[in-house]
């Protein structure tokens, strides 16, 4: 009789083949070792319990709290400087901060309020969906101690989000748990949720041939970051196609620090030759720009338009507000757990390559771009 199987009598075999899985499945569940669907976890502890497996209850509470709680994680190397815009609509930097003492709330703070946006998005839909989220900062995805904390029970997964690291793959590769990037475009492993780089960038240089632009330069981040190099490419393509110049002396590769970028940005302005628009691969790049400008005299857009990317809330408290690239970066975050949440619920095969989600840009044409100085004027084509 079932009554008389006790917890030193019952087996593995018992337990999987009244659940109807196999003794495997039955051990990884059991032993909090490994992935199963959530119907065969459900299955496995009821067939435990009423075959008297005394751990049964004390695994499955364990299992379950374990399971809520998601890691989410901000990867952020970068020193970053406190952004304001004055009232006349000017940039102010505050004082370095250093990135070790950053944290997800001062996103906002450091110009940054893209990445709260998708953290934000993140938190509500792991509300919506009554899970429980462990929220940090971390500068080095592969450092032994993080990625032990990150594999050890009490994860059921993890979101990754913020600057692009040259060793995700590593990461990726050393992450035992079911993982999301957000807005880290990656062509391996996990699951990806990111944007479309390349329609977003079309249409700002097609805007900016429509007003006459033909002297047009890009201001872009570290090329080995997948979204800053599909941005930089794009634009030259478009500029290709339209018929215009690309000039390497009017291109800049810049690192996360404001200050750095609009000394970057000057080198190219202070050139007899410039170029009078700029197209940046984000806005902090643009917030560079109007501080350039500002600095040698050139009015916005009168001398020089300029476009950003990402459309932070500053972009439109800028004098004048800038032009940009809108990204929905709060569903960048909604769609990253629901992608989690089902990898959870159906664990993908050893080797099965996650799947890659592009959410579609919008373009914002505001107050820093206007009609090309008339020296410069491209006549050659007025529309897209």
């Amino acid at each position: 009789m079932v009554s008389k199987i006790h917890a030193t009598r019952a087996t593995l075999r018992d337990i999987a083949r009244r659940a109807g899985v196999s003794t495997a499945t039955a051990s990884r569940v059991l032993n909090g070792s490994g992935r199963a669907s959530a119907e065969a976890k459900v299955a496995i502890f009821a067939a435990a319990n009423s075959l008297g497996y005394r751990r049964a209850v004390a695994i499955e509470k364990s299992f379950t709290r374990d399971e809520e709680l998601v890691a989410v994680v901000w990867h952020l190397r970068t020193d970053y400087n406190s952004v304001t815009i004055d009232a006349a609509g000017g940039v102010d930097l505050g004082a370095p901060v250093a990135a070790a003492n950053a944290d997800p709330s001062s996103a906002r703070r450091f110009g940054h309020s893209f990445f709260q946006d998708i953290l934000n998005g993140i938190l509500d839909e792991l509300a919506r969906h009554g899970r429980k989220a462990a929220v940090q900062t971390c500068q080095d995805l592969t450092d032994p101690a993080f990625l032990d904390d990150l594999n050890a029970p009490g994860h059921a997964g993890a979101i990754v989000f913020g600057e692009f690291p040259p060793e995700l793959r590593r990461f990726a590769d050393s992450c035992r748990i079911p993982l999301v990037f957000a807005d880290q475009d990656v062509d391996f492993g996990p699951d990806v949720v990111t944007i479309d780089n390349v329609s977003g960038i079309i249409e700002a240089v097609d805007h900016l041939v429509a007003l006459g632009h033909s002297r047009i330069g890009f201001i872009g981040g570290m090329p080995d970051n997948p979204s800053f190099s599909q941005r930089h490419r794009s634009s030259v393509w478009r500029m290709l196609e339209s018929g215009l110049q690309v000039r390497r002396e009017w291109q800049a590769e810049c690192g996360g620090e404001i200050d750095a970028a609009e000394k970057a940005v000057r080198h190219i302005l202070e050139r007899r030759s410039r170029p009078t628009a700029l197209v940046c691969a984000n806005d902090n790049f643009a917030l560079a720009v109007y501080r350039a400008a500002t600095a040698l005299g050139l009015a916005i857009p009168r001398d020089l338009s300029v476009v950003g990317f990402d459309d932070i809330d500053l972009a439109a408290l800028l004098s004048p507000p800038l032009t940009t690239v809108r990204v929905p970066a709060v569903q960048i975050g909604r769609l990253a757990v629901r992608q989690l949440l089902a990898q959870i619920s159906t664990p993908r095969r050893p080797g099965e390559r996650g799947s890659r989600t592009a959410i579609r840009t919008s373009f914002i044409p505001r107050g820093s771009t206007g009609p090309a100085p008339e020296p410069y004027t491209n006549h050659r084509r007025k529309t897209p």
